[in-house]
């Protein structure tokens, strides 16, 4: 998916980088830097520019989709996909959401991680769960008293882990969420 939106862009003369195997040579930043360049490109009135504005947006999504399996897990990318399926549906909703939201191979992804939610949840956690499992056991056998501090990149995250931490006889888990806040430049 993220190839074909590579492949669309780079045809357009949009990417520098040409070939097959794309996604092993262009990097999000560099598409996060394009589409700061498309924003720009606007005000010509080449109307083409609109089509890849929108393609640029779907790739940094299916980007960001890579970035949650790897480093978050699948877990998180069906919370993802979730609120994606549910946003492609409101009318102010981007062109780029509505299309994946269509795509086919990203709606097999999400039935089958829907699926796999109830027949099998375990196989959606992130292998690093289970090492931050054993080092909270650990610490908490050491010291019963130790009071522990969890960082994670992504609210979902937060839930996910919170949630699982819970059912654990040693751990209490208590959720701390910094507020967001948008810097002024």
């Amino acid at each position: 998916l993220v190839e074909e939106r590579l492949q669309y862009l780079s045809q357009l003369g949009h990417l520098e980088k040409k070939g097959e195997g794309l996604i092993k040579k262009v990097t999000r930043k560099e598409l996060l830097r394009l589409k700061t360049e498309l924003v720009k490109y606007t005000s010509s009135g080449d109307k083409s520019v609109y089509g890849a504005i929108s393609v640029n947006a779907q790739g940094l999504i299916l980007y960001h989709m890579l970035e949650l399996i790897e480093q978050q897990g699948l877990d998180t990318l069906l919370t993802y996909l979730e609120k994606l399926m549910k946003e492609a549906r409101k009318q102010n909703s981007s062109k780029a959401n509505k299309i994946l939201a269509r795509d086919d191979r990203i709606r097999r992804v999400y039935f089958e991680l829907k699926k796999h939610e109830f027949e099998y949840p375990q196989a959606l956690i992130h292998p690093k769960y289970a090492v931050l499992l054993h080092l909270l056991i650990d610490q908490l056998n050491k010291n019963p008293d130790s009071r522990i501090m969890v960082f994670v990149k992504l609210r979902d995250s937060i839930q996910h882990i919170t949630s699982r931490l819970e059912k654990e006889s040693l751990i209490k888990p208590s959720r701390f969420v910094e507020q967001a806040t948008k810097s002024k430049k």
